[in-house]
């Protein structure tokens, strides 16, 4: 009876459970000839594998050899070893995994076309060699095969047969560096919580992760050992700050050395800005303008907003659904005299957008107190009709006296697609068609300036 002391019973335990991780291994030789055919040839170790032919890893007989002038090559079996692939097979997988060490043989068939040379190419994995040769001893054929390359047969009329053999070192062998995948090296914007992505690497049972801000002092943020998948996603990171990541390749045995890569994260996520408060019209306003200066508080981090007013009547009725960019005042027109509004705003940005703020009802003044109005409308612009539109829509303003006005659209990227309007006008209402028969559909936005007063609306033209 054999005793094992705490510490051999752990390293023991250890190996056991890596071993039931360990992976196969699967290669493939290319077999060609002169004149344009081609095999791929998969061979390797599988702890499931056995002698015979094993259909659920892909090992099937293959019909009768063709005759001569047919390009042909396929594994065969081995009386001498005992393996039965019957007429043979694309597929050749013996028992074990990494963790085996020693030799395979394999018996290798081919048959060129016309007669020309065979060409059997091969790439194995660091410190995996082997060896093609003859069944006489390597008497005229025995090429050692290493990384990458291939041997050519002359006359494969002659020597139509070669033995394989494959030499696995085990553990013995030392894992190369990863190919780090993602992120790219020196990838700015990087997000706060990073997929880490690296390449698979031969004889490699598990990788060793770290990560370093690089500030005054390389301070480790991150370190796990033993990840057995090629990808890990790091906790949050801080925004604007340069990164070091560096993965490590071991097996049992031995550990392979560090890759290194650099990558920076971007600023701060930003996310939808909050309810902007309302300044005008005030809840439950009376004696409002029926062209009103909609005004509210900017919001900090929002880009736009969005307005809606609607027609408290029998029913309630949206009559104004704009969005305004930058700006916090929208000159609201077409309200009837003595008549009953709700109004509603909300902010937004590239994150996403606030929740609407409450409606809020006002009542427009009487057509007296509108007459006694002493300072009459300055500049109006009424939201583009119809909208969405297909091809055209209208843009109407009022100008109280004879000003200088530009009217411009621009694409989503911020472009200057046409411009509609850039010349002095008299005072009044004007109206301005947009033909947008030549552009493709999306959203545009059309910058209104007359003098000082400046407006901007979102356009969607849809075909």
């Amino acid at each position: 009876m054999r005793i094992i002391c705490r510490g051999q019973l752990l390293i023991f335990v250890l190996a056991m459970a890596l071993n039931a991780q360990t992976p196969p291994i699967e290669m493939t030789l290319t077999v060609k000839d002169s004149q344009g055919g081609s095999q791929e040839l998969v061979f390797g170790l599988k702890p499931e594998a056995t002698s015979n032919l094993d259909a659920h890893l892909g090992e099937a007989e293959l019909p009768p050899y063709p005759p001569a002038g047919i390009f042909d090559a396929r594994f065969i079996g081995s009386e001498l070893a005992g393996i039965e692939l019957g007429q043979g097979s694309y597929c050749d997988f013996r028992q074990g995994n990494m963790s085996f060490q020693g030799t395979v043989e394999h018996e290798l068939r081919y048959q060129a076309a016309s007669g020309d040379s065979i060409i059997i190419a091969w790439v194995l994995p660091d410190s995996m060699t082997g060896l093609l040769e003859d069944f006489f001893g390597g008497l005229t054929i025995k090429k050692e095969m290493r990384g990458e390359g291939e041997f050519v047969i002359a006359d494969p009329a002659i020597i139509d047969k070669l033995k394989l053999t494959i030499n696995y070192p085990g553990f013995l062998a030392v894992p190369s560096q990863p190919d780090l995948i993602s992120p790219l090296e020196n990838a700015t914007g990087v997000q706060h919580e990073p997929t880490l992505v690296w390449g698979k690497v031969d004889f490699a049972q598990m990788y060793n992760v770290q990560c370093f801000a690089m500030k005054d002092s390389n301070e480790l943020v991150f370190s796990r050992r033993g990840i057995i998948d090629t990808s890990l996603v790091l906790p949050q990171l801080e925004p604007e700050t340069e990164y070091q990541w560096q993965i490590q390749a071991q097996n049992l045995t031995v550990v392979g050395p560090w890759a290194e890569g650099h990558f920076s994260t971007g600023k701060a996520e930003v996310g939808p800005p909050e309810i902007p408060f309302r300044l005008f019209p005030a809840a439950d306003a009376v004696n409002v303008p029926v062209t009103p200066l909609a005004r509210w508080q900017n919001q900090e981090q929002a880009t736009q907003y969005d307005l809606q007013v609607y027609f408290a009547g029998s029913f309630s009725q949206l009559i104004i659904d704009v969005t305004v960019v930058a700006d916090t005042f929208f000159q609201i027109t077409g309200l009837q005299p003595e008549a009953t509004y709700f109004w509603r705003i909300r902010a937004g940005n590239d994150s996403g957008k606030s929740e609407w703020s409450d409606l809020k009802q006002f009542k427009t003044a009487s057509v007296t107190a509108i007459n006694d109005e002493v300072s009459p409308v300055q500049v109006a612009i009424f939201a583009n009709y119809p909208n969405p539109f297909n091809p055209e829509t209208n843009f109407k303003f009022h100008l109280e006296k004879i000003r200088f006005v530009t009217l411009a659209i621009y694409n989503i990227r911020g472009q200057l697609v046409e411009k509609l309007l850039q010349e002095s006008l008299p005072a009044g209402e004007h109206v301005v068609r947009w033909d947008a028969s030549k552009f493709s559909s999306g959203k545009y936005m059309a910058i209104f300036q007359a003098d000082d007063f400046k407006q901007s609306q979102i356009l969607t033209l849809l075909k």
